[in-house]
């Protein structure tokens, strides 16, 4: 069955291939409305650079995640020649307390439950706890644990009548785990469907016996039975450049309408069904093989993406492929900034919007429009809105609920609720006076050398750089932001960097496939200074880049190629050099760093091999080098120990190459290493606080290595003098 599947997709595959030739088109995928609807429209014909040698597919980021995993749970232990420096560290900035990312209520038990990214926990109230500003108040029941499958849990769903907890994961574990109520501790859920990557909102049918999840880097709707379990593929998908969709999170249904409502962000990018899929780039999530699955990042058209601003998209209940709305609510009268969750009362024909930047409460009427004002609006001081990013709505009681992912609290209000209305109760997570830090899986950081400040990009719920003081420690406040819907900033910012020559901050949207830059002073919803976006860009699925100060240059890894950018590129540009092909012998590159006083170029990615199963490697280049070229050294190998290279930094003054490594700590080599070498040190691990750091960053004048871990949600400092001299890579072995 599988291979005749196969079959018949490779005969669609060069039925697309034939008629699409050259043709950037909006996707449709196949198994979901057959191949004839496979469509597209001529934007325009760009050759590609003379020096880029198209390289074929491999085996694909998707199918390497479960080689990768094996590998980091059998690492080896080092090499008895690398210098450990485990810890602990110096400071550790990191929110102790929950962070409500979702809420359901369950009106028929009297319980409220609450999804918490940060302590990757499921926890259960008393609806009628009420707690002080200077208490905590105390769950039911935490569900938590390993064997929960439990991380970062952004929708959620309680079943009216069983009470048993539906909870889809947005990120790393790409499971939705359904548990029966009264559940609690680490219990395994009943139920464990495998779902796309990025999936956020969700909603369920009870007449028709179907779930609807949103997924955000695919912009698409997923439904599958409400039933589903293990490998089963969805029964329809709804993707494509027609459908309104733009990295949307809040889904709700209108059961007497028989139309949903989708709250869209508005960064997304074409898919092309007909191309041969992109080398090295990450994907969807286990399942190209199965029906409905949606066509992953590896099928975005190059320079395709868009910010089309926010919305709420209306889609019949039936929408599947590429359908178009059957309207849309958009303007600057709607208040739309990040609309997050949404809720549906049938009763009085309602949509209510948890608005994460209003901090608001909108409520639109069910037959909402275009540019219209929403009916009623929930905000102001005394509400106790912060960053609200899920609503619950209980008709029995009259109330709705909302989870405040920056206030460490979920608020209860009367259904009508308007104004500054202050909240009918309270449960917290935390005291009122604790700072909310709203860090979720930080995949990135960089360190501002004018204002000795930390910046972290957020990854789940709450897309922020959050900014920290050098010196804050624990539950430090943030000193500002930058955040909200003019930013243009997404989710997955894996990268970013501080360019201390222009004071300029550059960051990668990955939906949008754009770069972003800022002012160094930015704060708050701030727009972007200078955006690199479009047709002639070659941007794909972009998560990493580095900022050259000296030679005033972007570099960006996608995949099979490196791309490098002028520093003062603005709108639609190509990039000025592209080292990509056989030769460089790398792909799946993630990460690069630059080396401008030796003139070198480092790029963590994968050894090209026809199987798809090569090693990590750093590879080093000319910093000039373009097209296929060959690198002057490689460090990969056993020894190594490399494994999921996550950022890279260069010390020049000590030729030093510091990567982070998910096997829990910060590897450490000289620039001049080649071949199958051990790391020269380690910081943070193993067997130190680290867990899986991602992000990473110098301070060379306070001797300072700086992390961020995705799993702790934390940001880490280690002041290490021994590893900030100049003759450090000169010591004997």
């Amino acid at each position: 069955m599988i291979g005749a599947k196969r079959v018949a997709n490779r005969a669609r595959y060069l039925l697309g291939a034939a008629v699409g030739a050259s043709l950037m088109v909006s996707q449709v995928h196949p198994d979901a409305i057959g191949a004839a609807a496979i469509h597209g429209r001529l934007v325009r014909m760009d050759p590609l650079p003379p020096d880029v040698c198209v390289w074929p597919a491999a085996v694909q980021w998707a199918e390497q995640a479960a080689t990768r995993q094996g590998r980091r749970a059998a690492a080896l232990p080092l090499d008895e020649r690398t210098k450990t420096f485990p810890g602990p560290p110096t400071r550790k900035v990191q929110d102790k307390y929950p962070a409500f990312a979702a809420v359901s209520v369950d009106a028929a038990r009297d319980e409220v439950i609450l999804t918490d990214e940060n302590l990757f926990q499921v926890l259960a109230y008393n609806r009628l706890d009420n707690t002080p500003p200077d208490g905590i108040t105390a769950p039911k029941r935490v569900l938590s644990g390993d064997n929960t499958l439990i991380e970062f849990e952004s929708g959620l769903h309680v079943d009216a009548a069983t009470g048993d907890i539906f909870a889809p994961n947005n990120d790393t574990v790409d499971t939705l785990v359904v548990f029966k109520h009264g559940s609690r501790g680490d219990t395994a859920p009943i139920r464990a469907l495998k779902t796309p990557h990025g999936t956020f909102g969700i909603a369920v049918d009870d007449r028709r016996n179907e779930m609807f999840l949103t997924t955000q880097h695919d912009a698409t709707v997923v439904v599958f039975r409400k039933d589903a379990n293990g490998d089963d593929h969805p029964v329809r998908l709804l993707q494509g450049d027609d459908t309104g969709l733009g990295d949307p999170h809040g889904i709700a249904i209108d059961a007497k309408k028989d139309v949903f409502y989708v709250a869209n962000y508005g960064s997304h990018a074409l898919r092309r069904a007909d191309q041969e899929i992109r080398t090295g780039v990450p994907g969807s999530g286990k399942g190209r093989d199965k029906a409905n699955w949606p066509y992953g990042r590896e099928y975005a058209v190059p320079g395709s993406g868009r910010h089309d601003g926010p919305s709420i998209s209306v889609h019949a209940i039936t929408a599947k492929g590429n359908d178009r709305p059957l309207r849309t609510i958009k303007g600057s009268k709607t208040q739309l900034n990040w609309p997050t969750g949404l809720a549906f009362d049938a009763e009085r024909r309602e949509l209510f919007v948890a608005n994460d930047m209003g901090p608001s409460i909108l409520v639109f009427d069910a037959d909402a429009v275009g540019n219209a004002a929403p009916k009623r609006v929930l905000k102001g001081p005394r509400t106790g809105l912060a960053h609200p990013t899920s609503v619950s709505l209980d008709t029995k009681n009259g109330e709705l609920w909302v989870a405040n992912f920056g206030g460490h609290s979920a608020t209860a209000y009367a259904i009508d609720a308007s104004g500054d209305a202050p909240p009918l109760r309270t449960l917290r997570g935390a005291p009122a006076s604790e700072p909310s830090l709203m860090i979720g899986n930080p995949g990135a950081l960089t360190y501002d050398s004018k204002r000795e400040e930390i910046l972290v990009p957020n990854c789940v719920a709450h897309p922020q750089i959050a900014v920290f003081a050098r010196s804050a420690d624990g539950n430090a406040p943030r000193t500002r932001a930058i955040e909200g819907q003019d930013t243009m900033l997404g989710r997955t910012m894996h990268g970013i960097d501080y360019d201390e020559g222009r004071d300029e901050i550059v960051v990668p949207q990955q939906f949008g496939q754009a770069i972003l830059v800022f002012k160094g002073s930015a704060a708050g919803e701030t727009r972007p200074i200078r955006v690199i976006q479009g047709s002639k860009t070659m941007l794909t699925a972009l998560d990493r880049l580095a900022v050259d100060s000296v030679n005033h240059e972007i570099y960006v890894p996608e995949g099979d190629r490196v791309l490098v950018f002028d520093l003062m590129a603005n709108g639609n540009v190509a990039p000025k050099r592209v080292l990509g092909g056989p030769d460089t012998g790398f792909t799946a590159a993630g990460a690069v760093a630059i080396d401008p006083t030796r003139n070198l170029i480092v790029v963590g990615a994968e050894a090209r091999s026809a199987d798809g199963r090569g090693l990590p490697e750093l590879a080093i280049f000319d910093r000039t080098a373009s097209g296929n070229a060959k690198p002057k050294r490689v460090i990969t190998g056993v020894k190594s120990r490399l494994n999921d290279t996550g950022n890279l930094r260069v010390y020049p003054e000590g030729g030093l190459v510091f990567t982070t490594q998910q096997t829990g700590y910060v590897a450490v080599w000289s620039i001049d290493d080649n071949g199958d070498v051990p790391p020269r040190y380690t910081v943070g691990g193993p067997n130190g606080l680290l867990v899986k750091p991602r992000g990473l960053d110098l301070d060379p004048k306070h001797n300072a290595v700086i992390v961020s871990d995705k799993q702790l949600n934390a940001v880490l400092t280690y002041e290490m003098p021994q590893l900030f001299q100049t003759t450090t890579t000169q010591q004997s072995r």
